[in-house]
């Protein structure tokens, strides 16, 4: 495991995305899903200073000890300035700030 290879030259990063879209979200798969989560917020606290966890959730459920949480949107996104559908016209919005020239 890369993480106990301290000659490794790679970032330790874990991304994992759509951590509850094959488990529902009630009863014992709500458990399951909150026993996922824990389990990845203890191994981040236990490697603090040499592991990186992101993980990507469209629908997940409140869980303690998450440290940052980015919610993102069709109007509040990452990178502003892409199109939302096919019928947009391409052009960046105004919000899109400078555009590289080429």
């Amino acid at each position: 495991m890369a993480l106990d290879d301290d000659g490794n030259p790679l970032p330790n990063l874990l991304i994992i995305d759509g951590i509850s879209s094959s488990v529902g979200h009630e009863g014992i798969d709500l458990e399951r899903l909150r026993k996922m989560y824990a389990t990845l917020l203890q191994v981040a606290t236990e490697h603090l200073d040499r592991l990186q966890i992101i993980v990507t959730d469209n629908d997940s459920p409140p869980i303690d000890g998450i440290h940052r949480a980015l919610e993102l949107s069709d109007t509040d996104r990452l990178v502003p300035g892409i199109p939302t559908t096919a019928s947009d016209n391409g052009s960046p919005s105004p919000d899109a700030g400078p555009q590289a020239s080429g």
